[in-house]
């Protein structure tokens, strides 16, 4: 599934994250990747990551409208997506000399989640689509790629693409503070603290 995300969203890590509007709001943390051209989906892992000139850390706040979670695919999508807010850590620029090995780290990372309710939680790169943020974005350009083009949403410089929660997503409410820890990536870890 994929959906629209606008600026108003958008909000950096490390600060009060307000929830106030935001139904049954549960928090997913993921790479997000800045383009600066549009990949093909039969391009490699690497000359995909030659149309990407920034990646990032933080956390998508999803929310659903629909009581205990429970809804269809068309209803999600009809919801936006589920997107309620996402808390973008610092940007990291590829460093063109070192895409080979961003490659290789971008399919083998682990993360772990905690929050300040007890919750901890490990995930890894593979449990985005199987094989990591890279083949997330491969997944949607193929889904753009298969649209009639009047209907195809351009992706292109300054494009951000968010590429799925990389652990399950947990149920938040004011008063707590998430953090995470990467191993393996070499991008700082994202924070927030919710009010």
């Amino acid at each position: 599934m994929w959906g629209r995300m606008y600026d108003g969203t958008v909000l950096p890590s490390g600060g009060d994250v307000y929830l106030d509007g935001l139904t049954e709001p549960r928090i997913e943390p993921e790479i997000m990747f800045m383009l600066k051209q549009c990949p093909l989906s039969s391009m490699d892992d690497e000359e995909i990551l030659s149309c990407i000139s920034h990646f990032a850390h933080g956390f998508e706040i999803v929310q659903s409208p629909f009581t205990g979670w429970q809804f269809t695919l068309p209803e999600a999508v009809a919801a936006g997506g589920l997107h309620g807010r996402l808390i973008l850590g610092q940007w990291q620029e590829i460093d063109p000399s070192k895409i080979s090995n961003l490659a290789k780290e971008l399919k083998n990372f682990t993360i772990t989640l905690e929050g300040s309710d007890g919750t901890h939680a490990e995930g890894a790169a593979c449990n985005i689509v199987g094989e990591g943020p890279i083949h997330a974005l491969r997944y949607l350009l193929q889904v753009l790629e298969s649209q009639p083009s009047a209907l195809r949403t351009p992706l292109g410089n300054g494009s951000v693409v968010t590429t799925g929660t990389l652990t399950d997503a947990f149920g938040i409410k004011p008063g707590q503070t998430w953090r995470t820890t990467m191993i393996g990536l070499d991008v700082p870890g994202a924070n927030a603290s919710f009010v």
